[in-house]
């Protein structure tokens, strides 16, 4: 059986992850293959939905270095778990798409805490997984806020206001650097595609979609032609 493919879609929230996670497994499913999609801090896994209730102001917030330790906790278990967890999913030859992964565990920890720990304590913890692709859907600061409060949604507390937004933004970026020196690299091989996300969904979707789709090479000359 043909292992799986992970994919992992990053951004603020407002970027819209949701959508273009939802977009991108109804096109593979139409192309004929399995995907399964979740989403960090798990829904359903109790070390998950301890952290969204935190997250949303129902349990009272540990220190930065506990909630750091705390969303690693939950990616090791989204990973290996037996019954649930990305690896299994993956040997059976899915396409797992997951709203969220080590990056944000990064930016947004990675604020208050020194990120270099964060790193290193992802890439080596014994079972974690890594990124076949990541896709980080980008959008200024003040239009991803407005977009969370359009819909109507509660005010996350690691998306408070516009000035946090900007500072995890710039911090998303320090991440995607930082993996991407030769040190962490052999580790965890970065294939990050940066995507406009303040486009329309549709131009979004296309320009996700020819990501996955295989040059065609004409025959005369070796060129490749345009998707």
């Amino acid at each position: 059986m043909t292992k799986g493919k992970f994919i992992v879609f990053e951004g603020l929230d407002g970027s819209g992850k949701g959508t273009q996670v939802e977009k991108l497994a109804g096109w593979f499913r139409e192309q004929g293959e399995k995907v399964y999609v979740t989403a960090e801090p798990q829904h359903e896994a109790e070390i998950g939905k301890y952290i969204r209730q935190m997250m949303r102001g129902e349990k009272e917030m540990k220190d930065p270095a506990t909630m750091a330790a705390l969303f690693l906790a939950d990616r090791l278990d989204h990973c290996i778990n037996p019954e649930y967890g990305v690896k299994k999913y993956l040997d059976e030859g899915y396409i797992v798409i997951s709203d969220r992964y080590y990056y944000s565990n990064i930016a947004y920890q990675g604020k208050d805490v020194y990120p270099g720990w964060i790193i290193q304590m992802n890439l080596d913890a014994p079972g974690m997984l890594h990124p076949d692709v990541t896709i980080f859907l980008d959008v200024g600061p003040t239009e991803a806020f407005n977009r969370v409060h359009d819909r109507g949604e509660k005010i996350e507390v690691y998306e408070s206001n516009e000035d946090v937004m900007l500072k995890t933004r710039a911090q998303f970026y320090e991440a995607f650097n930082a993996l991407n020196m030769p040190v962490n690299k052999e580790k965890s091989p970065a294939n990050i595609h940066f995507i406009d996300g303040s486009k329309d969904p549709l131009k979004v979707f296309a320009m996700i979609r020819d990501i996955f789709i295989e040059p065609k090479v004409c025959g005369c000359c070796g060129q490749e032609l345009p998707k």
